[in-house]
């Protein structure tokens, strides 16, 4: 890809105070586009999927002062990073940080993200980079209670809770717990590989993706 074209990539990609590591946009081959505009960069280490996974990133952005934000923050703007390529349909433009102010704090997710068109709330959106699974019952229940979520999108760094996630969202829903949830999708984020971490494995037995919905016949399915 000539380099004029990975400059406006990288540019286009890490607008509205977008953050990524290194390995993303190298697996994307715009890396050399970030070093040629020298772009602000910061690296240090962190848990990308609970204890014992201390991995040493180094974080991009169009502006230091994005970088300035705390580690966690950093991981969870680098899985949103992956998260907006993968569901390209909706308008990410309106995705808007909640406030972390008033309300049971684990009501709150991540971000909250409305249709771009018609401002209709479509999803709670949450990164888990290795809460404890109860912190993730509470956050869903809270979220249900405090916004009357109607979908819920759970980005993991943790393989394994995809699965773990749709089958937890159909234990609450069948006790009553999340009565305003319709569907939910739990999908597989990985910000720290440089090559493609969602395809190649024909021995990996986990889900990259995990769906759950209510159909019109008010019965759910999950996939």
């Amino acid at each position: 890809m000539h380099s004029n074209r990975q400059k406006r990539l990288v540019r286009a990609l890490l607008a509205d105070g977008e953050v990524a590591t290194t390995a993303q946009l190298e697996r994307l081959g715009i890396l050399r586009g970030a070093e040629l505009l020298n772009l602000p960069t910061r690296t240090l280490s962190m848990n990308t999927n609970g204890k014992g996974s201390l991995r040493s990133l180094t974080f991009v952005a169009l502006k230091s002062e994005t970088l300035d934000r705390p580690t966690r923050d950093l991981g969870h703007q680098a899985a949103r990073f992956e998260l907006r390529r993968y569901r390209r349909d909706m308008d990410w433009a309106d995705v808007r940080r909640t406030n972390h102010t008033g309300g049971a704090k684990h009501a709150f997710p991540d971000w909250l993200l409305f249709d771009g068109v018609s401002g209709r709330f479509l999803f709670s959106v949450e990164v888990d980079v290795g809460y404890p699974r109860e912190t993730i019952r509470k956050k869903l229940i809270g979220a249900d209670e405090e916004w009357g979520t109607p979908g819920y999108l759970y980005a993991t760094t943790i393989h394994s809770r995809v699965a773990w996630f749709r089958d937890v969202v159909a234990e609450l829903h069948a006790k009553g717990l999340v009565p305003h949830l319709k569907r939910a999708e739990g999908v597989y984020v990985n910000f720290w590989a440089v090559g493609d971490p969602y395809t190649g494995r024909p021995y990996c037995q986990k889900l990259n993706r995990s769906r759950w919905k209510i159909s019109q016949g008010e019965s759910p399915e999950s996939q």
